[in-house]
């Protein structure tokens, strides 16, 4: 009878372990998928901060182990939601659903090892994960890991944390330190009020309330015109013909497109830039002859 009760609250524990983590790993999922709310259309920016917030306290939490699935549920939430599009375009315009679904799932699954990476560089070198790993650690391996984004697969700088500031006070650090020092910024902030929720004391929120005041004074010094013009301005002319996807990559449609952009383009001729979307013409040079 020991032996059997033993078993069963052995088997007990377990479930309620299991079941725990199963809660942890949801809202890792949960974070991340409302993060792409800090973009447009909707723009809650503050998002950008209170999201990857709960994604450091998490990676200080809990243990290594956890910690690195709660980082790829976040990411999978975070690209799941942001890169759908990849979804839209490849069924409507591609190979069809099926096909869509495989790559879809396929390329947000890889993306989510970019939050898992972050988590598991920091979690390797910072194990007590204490407020340098919070305040630093983390904000530089996220930023390190949007870098490492410009060049994956030639390039996808999608849903950068500092895209989400433009038309808030740290949009000024922008022109001088580019969208991955916005970024940065933002992490700072975010690993500031993890470290803060770590521990809630007066001390704390001391130390955090006045860093972010600091962070946002700066930021509104950098907020000044950093260029001048040197000569006269530049006319510049935006043509959009707009042709259908499923229409514009047929051969038989090339003279259309072109027409349409020739008779869009003509009334602004003289015009000192005049700017056509990407791909606007599907054909090389040597094949425009209509």
């Amino acid at each position: 009878m020991c032996k059997q009760a033993l078993i069963s609250h052995v088997s007990a524990r377990n479930a309620t372990v299991f079941s725990g983590m199963c809660a942890v790993y949801a809202l890792a999922l949960l974070v991340g998928a409302v993060l792409p709310l800090a973009f447009a259309p909707l723009g809650w920016y503050w998002l950008a901060v209170l999201s990857p917030a709960v994604l450091f306290l998490l990676a200080a939490r809990l243990p290594k182990r956890q910690a690195l699935w709660a980082s790829y549920f976040f990411g999978l939430g975070y690209f799941g939601v942001g890169v759908s599009w990849v979804f839209i375009s490849i069924s409507r315009y591609g190979s069809g659903p099926v096909t869509a679904m495989l790559v879809t799932v396929g390329f947000v699954a890889l993306l989510a090892l970019f939050p898992w990476s972050a988590v598991f560089l920091v979690r390797t070198l910072c194990p007590r994960m204490g407020g340098f790993a919070l305040w630093l650690g983390l904000p530089a391996a996220w930023v390190l890991s949007e870098w490492a984004r410009l060049w994956f697969l030639t390039g996808f700088p999608w849903l950068f944390l500092g895209y989400s500031q433009i038309g808030t006070p740290l949009a000024a650090i922008a022109p001088v330190f580019g969208v991955l020092g916005v970024s940065f910024v933002v992490t700072v902030m975010a690993g500031a009020l993890a470290w803060t929720a770590l521990c809630v004391n007066l001390r704390r929120l001391a130390i955090t309330s006045g860093a972010l005041v600091a962070l946002l004074i700066g930021a509104r010094l950098l907020d000044r015109e950093w260029t001048e013009p040197v000569a006269k301005p530049l006319s510049i002319a935006l043509v959009q013909g707009n042709v259908e996807q499923d229409r514009k990559w047929k051969p038989e449609a090339l003279a259309f497109t072109l027409r349409r952009y020739r008779a869009l383009t003509q009334p602004y001729a003289g015009i000192d830039l005049i700017v056509w979307p990407e791909t606007a013409v599907p054909a090389w040079f040597d094949q425009d002859n209509a």
